[in-house]
């Protein structure tokens, strides 16, 4: 998945800086941390955050908003995600209610052009 630059930054910068067994995300003890899912799911109950959360829900959200927001096409979308399969990407984005204002505004959109 692309990143926006200022998230690039950081690491760039501390490329050649850092011993090469230096982690952006280390464990406790120094280590790689292969517990992600688990420091996520503490937070979530430290927190009292509701709702069931697993990490694939970022790259979901992720592939959800940039094709709600039409900022790339599935396609590019199915290249970014890393899926060989279109049915694998679309099964990632979920459809928005008709009825929402959100919807209905860029239904009113799409017919300006035909307005009187």
């Amino acid at each position: 998945m692309p990143l926006p630059p200022a998230l690039v930054k950081k690491p760039q910068e501390r490329k050649g800086k850092a011993e090469p067994h230096d982690l952006i995300f280390p464990a406790e003890n120094g280590g790689v941390e292969g517990h992600f899912l688990r420091r996520l799911q503490n937070f979530v109950e430290d927190h009292k955050v509701k709702g069931t959360w697993e990490l694939h829900k970022f790259r979901k959200t992720f592939g959800t908003y940039y094709h709600e927001e039409q900022v790339v096409n599935v396609r590019t979308l199915q290249t970014w995600l890393g899926h060989s399969d279109l049915e694998t990407t679309m099964a990632y984005l979920k459809g928005s209610d008709a009825a929402s204002e959100r919807s209905q505004a860029q239904v009113a959109k799409a017919y300006e052009a035909f307005a009187d």
